[in-house]
């Protein structure tokens, strides 16, 4: 019995899919590894990029996970920068990392995101 529905390849016409992402101003979905849990207390971002080294900033911290920490700062931290992140009021030693995401939320606030190194060793 033959296929009614075989057509040779050369007569098929192969589309592309629409992205079922959403684009512009629609919902986001979330994009990280891991889940984040909830984190009080404040932290200090010491800056150890060459253009920056040495510079700090006070961080309130939002949100953190095993290689990811979310915070706010007064000022905007550069993208890319390398970090030595000291906590005060929180149950984790000095992580290294680098800002992920900074941006604005409020007049004078950013929303930043950290990518974390593994726990610095103690000397």
């Amino acid at each position: 019995m033959a296929d009614l529905n075989y057509r040779p390849a050369a007569e098929i016409e192969f589309t592309q899919t629409e992205s079922a992402a959403p684009q512009g101003d629609s919902l986001r979905f979330e994009q990280r590894r891991e889940s984040r849990l909830h984190a009080l207390g404040s932290a200090t971002a010491f800056l150890l990029d060459p253009e920056h080294f040495g510079v700090t900033h006070a961080l309130t911290l939002a949100d953190r996970s095993d290689h990811g920490l979310g915070a706010f700062s007064a000022q905007p931290l550069p993208l890319g920068a390398t970090v030595t992140l000291g906590f005060s009021g929180f149950d984790m030693f000095a992580r290294r990392g680098r800002v992920v995401r900074c941006e604005q939320v409020g007049d004078q606030q950013y929303r930043l995101g950290f990518e974390l190194d593994a726990a610095l060793s103690a000397a």
